[in-house]
């Protein structure tokens, strides 16, 4: 055996648990937690939302039956107030008392106070010398009245002594002035009265009284605590026990006590509610202290004409007449108030006591429960129900352990036995698991005796090959050898090369570079190892103006040498471009598999010079080959900033070709475009020492770097000259061509490149005026201001259309050909600018203002949100909807912002589907930001939404390149550059050249601005799929419907 082999033999020592680390001992603990935790959970659940309910319901019952028994003794009190008034009534107005004094009984009767009057009398105000004529009735035992004039008799106590009496002299009239608790002379009863002032033209005339049995009012409280546990207190305004009932009336018997003081004197657990009441009292009296009625002398008064009454007395009752006065003064009392009475002395346990006040009679009524009622049924209740549910869950969780005990633990136990019974990695290999249980243990135990097996088959195949190993792993040390001993020959022959060598992988990664190609280069090998060659040799080639084509891509993929002899520029950060010459041969390894390729290259003798003006192919006119606006800008902008530091002066010349739209009109587009191609060429010819761009329509730009006023002017001149005697040939016909030219010379203190250019077409318009095909030399009297005011008017008029609302979707309906038109409507959005007088712009008047001020992606922008909403806001556009065009210019599309703000539409409105969306790129968005464009139309495709190419005239392969390369759907031809498709013939051809393209790039066709039935049905004929044009429908402000 080799000495690596494993030994099977050697003794395999696993972990043992203890007692309690089983899995079943977890369990068993983990089931009695959570029976734990359920029976806390389900006792305080049910002690919250079952027992405090129940015990809430109770309490409220209490108080409602409470307040029920305090508006019953009310509606009692009212009554006798009402028997007093009209008593009242019949005294003033009945004549002699001898007549009216008969109806009493049956008023009396008719009050419905049968049980409760212990009398009722009339007791006028004496006179000095007459005879009393007081008439008192009283109520004998079975409840009749018998008048009786004991109080007549002058051996008696003068009525009008009496603490009943004189207290109504200051009780406002019709207000009822209660009494406190007193023994009626005659009947020998204790009542409660209601003394009512007698008043007429004199002042106080007497009173009449109405008498109330203390006892009926215990049995009023008797009856309607009947019942009920627990027992009724009636008290008056000075705590003066009035009734009892229940145990309270039992308990005091005929030693009923006077007042609350005495009663807790007696039962001391009743001093909490006695200090409350006193309380209440003393703030009632504070109340009529405070009171503007209060009179100290009116108090003295009372107590001098009250029979055996005290100061403290005849202040209490000037207070209930006083506190009556001033009802206001009742809002800051509570009504309702519970109390709590330790081990009550009457229901022998702790009471809960409600206190409610009774209104002018200023009584208050004392319900006392026991403090425990209603807890013995929810006690009950909750306690029967806490012992089903603890109980089901006890069981429950028993069988559920029993049966994971059962189906899975003993299971586990077995195997776990037998695993562990194995003490030698061989005597592991052939443990057999019980794999006969139809359950996932014997699916557990088929797969491990079974991967078992297939790991004695590998182990004995490993110890087969690992001999060989061994044999393998010297050959390979010697052929590490070998090819270390190869490198380093290698790298001595580069070495030794004088010529700078790279070598790239098959991806084009750099490998290998020699020190004369790091010199060349400036870059380091172990900086420039597993970069692109592209990034390392920075190569551009004369003929281009951009970098060269991937050098190293074109040597690994041909098959024989490429050589570069002359043309070809290397680029390094911080030194001036070298031409350099580059032989490349590629790698090829058996049956021809690339291996990479070998670069060698050398500098020439005589560095060449970098070109002044490097233009980004983005930025060149697809018409004339010249750069654009946007790269004027850029020219503009760093001379100003040059000339800030050097105080150089420089000029612009800018040109705008006189009467081309004449010329696009009669003659056609193409024509146009023609002329402007023999413009550009003319004035790049007449003026090698200037920038000449193309700003967009019949305008061009000739940018002249450090060139004084003088020789700007000559070559101005030289330029306007030489363009009038230019010829044009046209099919048959010749054309004069002449331009108007704005001379400008300029120096660091311009503020911007715009401002650069409207002074000098200020200049070209004040050529204009003079007849044209002239030069005039920038004035300060030729400023714009009508047009400059004009510019600044639309920005803030597209200012106010964002902020105010006063931009408007309008869309023109396109119309499908016939195989088509089942797929649904299509229609193109486009804005108008509401005005302040309320008239709509067209999209063509402001969106030119909008890219040059550089508001146009914040406008298209709004204009996205507006139709998405729009779409989603109506479904049922949505579904006859085959897709709408939305125009983009070339701001937005290179915008980061764009693509966020679609890409939240998109999630905002789930419904609406990307097919509905076309996004239509114009041929200056292709030629002006390829790169955005690219990565615009790519994310917009894989969205779902399509894509079309506007006025695309494929000029040039790159054109066609780039178009092949754009994933659009659809190519948009404008029907102007054909003006007589109909009738000619050349017309006729090259549009069907069109046509052809389209279909070979697998793009359909829109025809875009045709002006006549004639236009449509020629392009009909030659296969296009749309239709638009005013001849087809107008644009409409009411969005998605045809105007025809």
């Amino acid at each position: 055996m080799s000495p690596n082999t494993p030994d099977v033999a050697v003794a395999l020592e696993g972990p043992r648990l203890r007692t309690g680390q089983g899995l079943q001992a977890k369990l068993a603990l983990l089931f009695i937690l959570v029976t734990l935790v359920l029976a806390v959970s389900a006792w305080l659940t049910g002690r919250i939302l079952v027992q405090s309910n129940i015990v809430g319901d109770t309490q409220r019952y209490q108080r409602e039956s409470g307040l029920r028994l305090v508006h019953e003794m009310e509606s009692r009190l009212e009554k006798a107030h009402v028997l007093a008034a009209t008593l009242a009534e019949l005294s003033t107005h009945g004549g002699d008392p001898a007549v009216w004094s008969q109806r009493v009984p049956a008023l009396v009767t008719n009050s419905g106070l049968d049980e409760l009057i212990a009398g009722v009398g009339w007791w006028p105000e004496p006179v000095a010398g007459a005879p009393r004529r007081s008439r008192f009735w009283i109520a004998d035992g079975v409840g009749a009245l018998q008048l009786r004039d004991d109080y007549n008799d002058p051996r008696t106590i003068s009525y009008w002594e009496e603490p009943w009496y004189t207290p109504a002299r200051y009780a406002a009239a019709g207000d009822c002035y209660w009494t406190l608790v007193y023994l009626e002379r005659l009947s020998r009863r204790n009542v409660v009265g209601c003394t009512l002032p007698l008043r007429d033209t004199r002042g106080f005339a007497g009173s009449v009284t109405v008498l109330l049995q203390v006892a009926a009012l215990d049995k009023i409280l008797v009856d309607a605590s009947a019942g009920q546990s627990g027992y009724v207190l009636l008290v008056d305004r000075d705590n003066h026990l009035i009734a009892a009932s229940g145990p309270a009336s039992a308990k005091f018997g005929t030693e009923r006590p006077r007042n609350m003081a005495e009663l807790a004197q007696r039962m001391p657990p009743f001093n909490t509610l006695a200090l409350d009441l006193h309380q209440r009292d003393e703030k009632f009296l504070s109340r009529a202290v405070q009171s503007p009625l209060y009179d100290a002398a009116l108090i003295s008064r009372l107590k001098d004409g009250t029979h055996d009454s005290s100061r403290q007395e005849a202040e209490s009752a000037l207070a209930l007449i006083w506190n009556a006065s001033a009802a206001a003064n009742r809002e800051d009392i509570a009504t309702v108030e519970e109390l709590r009475i330790r081990d009550d002395a009457l229901i022998g346990q702790d009471a809960s006591a409600t206190l409610f006040e009774l209104a002018l009679p200023y009584w208050k009524l004392v319900r006392v429960t026991p403090a425990r009622e209603g807890m013995a049924g929810a006690q009950y209740f909750f306690t029967q129900t806490l012992v089903v549910v603890l109980g089901t869950l006890v069981i429950t969780l028993v069988l559920i352990f029993a049966g994971l005990r059962m189906l899975v633990l003993r299971p586990l136990a077995r195997m776990a036995d037998k695993l562990s019974d194995a003490r030698t990695l061989e005597e592991s290999l052939h443990v057999q698991l019980d794999a006969g249980a139809r359950n996932e243990f014997g699916v557990i135990g088929h797969w491990y005796n079974e991967r078992v097996r297939q790991l004695r088959d590998t182990m004995d195949r490993v110890m087969s090959q690992q001999s060989q190993l061994v044999i393998e792993a010297g050959e390979r040390t010697r052929a590490d050898e070998q090819s270390l001993r190869l490198r380093e020959r290698a790298a001595a022959v580069s070495t030794s090369i004088s010529d700078a060598m790279a070598v790239v992988d098959a991806r084009g990664m750099i490998e290998d570079m020699n020190v004369p190609a790091e010199r060349l280069s400036g870059v380091l090998l172990r900086s420039a190892r597993g970069k692109p060659c592209g990034e390392v040799l920075r190569l551009r080639l004369a003929n281009q103006g951009g970098a060269a084509p991937d050098i190293a891509a074109s040597i690994i993929g041909s098959s024989a040498r490429i050589e570069y002899n002359d043309g070809l520029f290397l680029h390094v950060e911080g030194r001036p471009e070298r031409e350099i010459q580059l032989v490349g041969s590629p790698l090829r390894g058996p049956g021809g598999r690339s291996l990479g390729a070998v670069l060698v290259f050398r500098g020439r003798e005589t560095p060449v010079a970098a070109p002044k003006l490097v233009i980004d192919r983005r930025s060149v006119d697809a018409v004339t080959g010249l750069p654009t606006r946007a790269a004027c800008d850029r020219r503009l902008r760093a001379l100003l900033d040059s000339a800030r530091l050097s105080k150089r002066t420089h000029a612009l010349l800018v040109c705008d070709v006189d009467r081309l739209r004449q010329i696009n009109d009669t003659l056609g587009l193409r024509a146009g475009d023609e002329v402007l191609v023999c413009v550009a060429e003319t004035l790049v010819e007449i003026a090698p020492i200037a920038d000449v761009f193309r700003l967009g329509g019949d305008s061009f730009a000739l940018v002249m770097e450090n060139c004084d006023p003088e020789e700007a002017r000559r070559i101005g001149r030289s330029a306007c000259e030489t363009l009038a005697k230019t010829q044009f040939q046209w099919a048959d016909r010749q054309i004069s061509i002449t331009a108007s030219f704005g001379l400008l010379s300029f120096d660091g203190t311009a503020e911007h490149p715009m401002d650069l250019l409207r002074r000098a077409s200020d200049a070209v318009a004040a050529a204009k005026q003079a007849g044209r095909n002239t030069l005039r030399v920038h004035e300060a009297s030729m400023s714009r201001r009508e047009t400059a005011v004009d510019e600044s008017l639309w920005v803030r008029r597209m200012r106010a259309g964002l902020d105010e609302g006063l931009l408007h979707l309008t869309t023109q309906w396109i119309q499908p050909s016939d195989p088509l038109s089942r797929e649904g409507a299509v229609f193109e959005v486009s804005l108008a600018l509401e005005d302040e007088e309320g008239f709509w712009a067209e999209t063509a008047t402001f969106l030119p203002i909008a890219e040059r001020t550089g508001m146009v992606a914040e406008i298209e922008r709004w204009a996205l949100r507006q139709t998405f909403e729009h779409l989603a806001r109506s479904p049922d556009v949505t579904e006859r909807l085959s897709f709408c065009c939305l125009p983009l210019s070339p701001q937005t599309v290179s915008e980061g912002a764009t693509l966020e703000l679609l890409a939240q539409l998109f999630q905002s409105h789930p419904d609406l589907p990307a097919s509905r969306i076309c996004f239509v790129l114009r041929e200056t968005v292709l030629n002006e930001a390829p790169g955005p464009a690219l990565t615009f139309c790519e994310a917009m495709r894989s969205l779902g939404c399509r894509v079309a190419a506007d006025h695309f005239l494929a000029r040039g392969v790159a054109s066609v390149d780039l178009l092949r390369r754009l994933p659009a759907e659809f190519m948009r031809i404008d029907a102007r550059h054909f003006v007589d498709v109909g009738g000619d013939a050349l017309d006729q051809s090259i549009a069907d050249s069109f046509m052809r393209l389209a279909r070979t790039l697998q793009r359909r066709v829109i025809v875009t601005d045709i002006g006549d039935n004639v236009a449509r049905d020629a392009w009909r004929n030659l296969g296009a799929d749309y239709f638009q044009g005013l001849a087809i429908a107008r644009p409409s402000p009411v969005v998605f419907t045809v105007n025809t």
